[in-house]
């Protein structure tokens, strides 16, 4: 016993740092590109780069759907040895239906941008690339089956082609379309490697398993995609929202590194949701409804991940004020309009997602209360966009973060008050 609970430690030890690799491959890389960025075509050119991201994080919600949770609820205990058969019906069936909802994404979103916008359509094209390789990479997979060696390695290879194709290349304004295309393209080719190692080296092939089956899986997953598209709405599009209402490009910038500091935050730690994701959803099997006594067994996987996360935030605070002391090129970013403020702003929101991901996602998914978690995202988003342009309009960038700090707080209200009542009865009918 004691002999497999180790090689159990071990297991987890391993697939938490490749996750670990990974989102930090992900969220730390992107990162250190937009000072890159910012430095060298200027916050103004900047700005038109940010915003054309802005647009390609429509097409990501699109092709991601639900597949990211409702995928590794389907292949939780399946193995890689017993189960191929099963896990390539799986996995055709989501990748099929990724790429048809890519197509119409990404003529949509070209077609409005060319008719609705100034954006150059290159830009959004290139970074298109990025909702094309998440296609491909299908991260829902190897996190099911509890093997993120792979994925890991592909994406921090890509990741680190990006930054170095961004240093070289990339010089003045005039360079503007060779960032989302530095970015987009090692992802999606690092995307179309892994899936051909799914289906080489694990054995996973990849088939057309029919339209009829493929609807399927868009019909059962279609309440969590309306609650990640919502989600997308207070997460996501604000820098489009800013420039839509004509926030200086100075403020737009400051914003968009601001916010992938906080998506760096969430990357680093999102591997203990992950490797959580699953003991979660075992541990809740007896239970058909939240309340009090499920809320307890959920809050003993989201503790320590509250805690991880405020000691990131903490040692990414000290690591800037280091930094900054000995480069002046880093100094120079709390020159931009109200940087640090924005930060300050922005440091609870981590925290908030946190909660909502393993109280909502994972717990109200699963407890048959996706309708009401459905309509809180929904009322969320409202709430967070409508937010988002009465306060960037009177207080540019810094009405954008509290905006997007009030939505995360907001729906994490509104998960908690779900799990008010009495203590659960299991599915059996005994008590918990």
């Amino acid at each position: 016993m004691k002999i497999n609970l180790l090689a159990r430690w071990r297991a987890d030890g391993i697939n938490l740092a490749a996750l670990t690799c990974l989102q930090a491959s992900n969220a730390v890389i992107p990162l250190v590109i937009v000072p890159f960025a910012i430095a060298r075509l200027g916050a103004v050119a900047y700005a038109d780069v940010a915003i054309a991201e802005a647009v390609s994080m429509i097409a990501v919600a699109v092709v991601l759907y639900s597949f990211e949770v409702d995928g590794v609820s389907r292949i939780t205990g399946l193995s890689l040895h017993r189960d191929r058969e099963a896990l390539s019906e799986i996995l055709s069936s989501i990748l099929f239906a990724r790429l048809i909802m890519f197509t119409g994404a990404a003529i949509a979103l070209l077609l409005i941008t060319a008719a609705f916008t100034s954006l150059p359509l290159a830009l959004v094209a290139c970074w298109l690339l990025v909702p094309l390789g998440h296609v491909f990479h299908s991260y829902w997979f190897y996190q099911g089956v509890e093997f993120n060696i792979p994925p890991a390695i592909l994406t921090l290879t890509a990741r680190l082609t990006s930054l170095a194709a961004v240093v070289i290349f990339v010089h003045s304004a005039a360079d503007r379309l060779l960032v989302p295309l530095a970015v987009g393209a090692p992802f999606a080719v690092a995307g179309l490697a892994s899936t051909i190692y799914k289906s080489h080296m694990l054995g996973v092939k990849i088939r057309w398993t029919g339209a009829r089956n493929v609807l399927a899986y868009l019909a059962h997953g279609r309440r969590i995609f309306v609650g990640t598209a919502a989600v997308m709405l207070y997460r996501e599009i604000n820098v489009l929202l800013m420039g839509v209402i004509g926030v200086p490009a100075a403020a737009i910038s400051s914003y968009s590194l601001v916010e992938k500091s906080i998506k760096m935050i969430q990357a680093v730690t999102r591997p203990l949701n992950q490797i959580a994701f699953p003991k979660v959803l075992l541990a809740l099997k007896p239970y058909d409804r939240p309340d009090r006594g499920t809320l307890k067994i959920v809050l003993r996987y989201t503790a320590p991940q509250v805690a991880v996360v405020a000691m990131v935030i903490v040692g990414l605070w000290v690591g800037f004020d280091r930094l900054a002391e000995l480069s002046p090129s880093i100094a120079q970013f709390r020159t931009l309009p109200d940087v640090t403020t924005l930060f300050i702003i922005a440091i609870p929101a981590p925290l908030f997602g946190l909660a909502n991901f393993v109280l909502g996602s994972a717990g109200l998914n699963f407890l048959n209360a996706q309708r009401y978690f459905l309509g809180a995202i929904l009322t969320t988003g409202a709430v967070s966009v409508t937010a988002c342009l009465i306060l960037s309009h009177f207080f540019g960038a810094v009405g954008a973060s509290i905006a997007f700090v009030g939505a995360e707080l907001t729906l994490l209200l509104m998960v908690l008050h779900r799990y008010r009542g009495h203590p659960a009865t299991t599915v059996c009918g005994a008590e918990s």
